[in-house]
């Protein structure tokens, strides 16, 4: 199983942020609630996470296949 965790990159921009958190709680939060957990970046620096109202409808897998042109760099979280 390949998580692809970190930021996922296309054409230098970002499009999407995967971590363990969001994984796991996105479900649920999904399913319960109708509200998700959103990354939000300043200059390609993640800085927060945000509690946004799910657009249906959400990828909702543990794997995360790349598309051509994809690439994934693991980042620290600023703390």
């Amino acid at each position: 199983m390949n998580l692809n965790l970190g930021v996922i990159y296309q054409n230098g921009k970002i499009i999407n942020h995967r971590s363990l958190v969001k994984i796991i709680m996105n479900p649920i939060l999904r399913r319960l609630f109708g509200i998700a957990i959103s990354s939000i970046f300043v200059n390609n620096r993640f800085m927060r996470y945000k509690i946004i109202k799910q657009k249906p409808p959400g990828v909702s897998s543990w794997n995360y296949k790349l598309k051509e042109g994809m690439s994934v760099k693991k980042e620290m979280l600023n703390e």
